[in-house]
């Protein structure tokens, strides 16, 4: 599938690619040798590197050439996790425990509201 040329790598021939896919290959058709199975699964799937190694051990993801993507897929997680909190608590677009706060207050008025019925 990939073919390792002097800067970087090329698809070998024969093979054809998804949009995302491609979109994929040209983040690390330029990265560094030896990760080829990493950079596979990537285009391939979009999964990320493993954290451990085929014997077990851990790998340190942070020297790893893919580490700035593997980043940015870790902030793109974590802002979609915050949005969902924000979104199941009412409080989307604003300060985050602000919004909270305000979300059981008015929880809280409701239940008074409840009891007192």
């Amino acid at each position: 599938m990939l073919k390792r040329i002097n800067n970087g790598y090329e698809l070998t021939e024969g093979i054809t690619l998804t949009k995302e896919q491609q979109e994929r290959f040209d983040e690390i058709k330029n990265l560094p040798a030896g990760f080829m199975p990493d950079y596979k699964q990537y285009i391939l799937d979009g999964s990320m590197p493993s954290p451990v190694d085929e014997e077990g051990n851990k790998r340190n993801l942070w020297v790893h050439p893919m580490a700035p993507i593997v980043d940015r897929e870790e902030k793109k997680q974590i802002r979609g996790r915050v949005t969902e909190v924000e979104k199941a608590t009412g409080s989307a677009g604003k300060d985050s425990a602000r919004g909270i706060a305000q979300r059981i207050d008015d929880i809280e008025d409701r239940i008074s509201k409840l009891e007192g019925s």
